[in-house]
C-alpha cells in the first residue's frame, strides 16, 4: 500500500477512535496551519458522527504529490439506525505550508471528506 493509502488509513483509525491529536499527525501541514487550534476544530468537524467502520473502495493518483481515497463509511443515526455513506479523502504530500514536494509528509486535507460525498450530491445515502 503507499503511503498516502496508509494516512489516509490512520487517519480514519483516529476518527473512528475519536484520538483528535493523533488525528492530527495524518492532517496536511497547510490545514494545521490555517487552524488556531486544529485538535478542537477536528473534534468540531468530526465529532457529530461516531465512525463504525470504513473500507477504502479506491485510490486516484491525481500527481505524484496528491491522491484521492474514496472511502466507504458507516455511522449511526438517531434510533439505532446506520447510514452507510461514501467520501473521498484527498491526501497531499509536503515540505511546509503550501508547498507540495515529493521528499515532504503525506497528510489529509480534513475538508476534503465533504467535498463530494452523495448527501452532497443531494443522493441519499442507505440507512440500514
Amino acid at each position: 500500500m503507499c503511503e498516502a493509502k496508509e494516512i489516509a488509513m490512520k487517519f480514519l483509525d483516529c476518527w473512528r477512535d475519536r484520538e483528535w491529536y493523533k488525528m492530527l499527525e495524518y492532517t496536511q501541514i497547510s490545514w494545521k496551519k490555517l487552524s488556531k487550534r486544529p485538535a478542537t476544530r477536528l473534534k468540531v468537524i468530526f465529532g457529530w458522527a461516531e465512525l463504525k467502520s470504513y473500507k477504502m473502495a479506491r485510490a486516484k493518483k491525481i500527481s505524484d504529490v496528491c491522491y484521492d481515497i474514496k472511502v466507504e463509511i458507516r455511522y449511526p443515526t438517531i434510533g439505532g439506525k446506520y447510514i452507510d455513506d461514501t467520501v473521498t479523502l484527498r491526501v497531499i504530500c509536503e515540505i511546509g505550508y503550501m508547498k507540495p514536494d515529493v521528499e515532504g509528509a503525506w497528510g489529509v486535507n480534513p475538508q476534503s471528506l465533504f467535498r463530494d460525498n452523495k448527501r452532497r450530491e443531494n443522493e441519499n445515502p442507505t440507512i440500514v
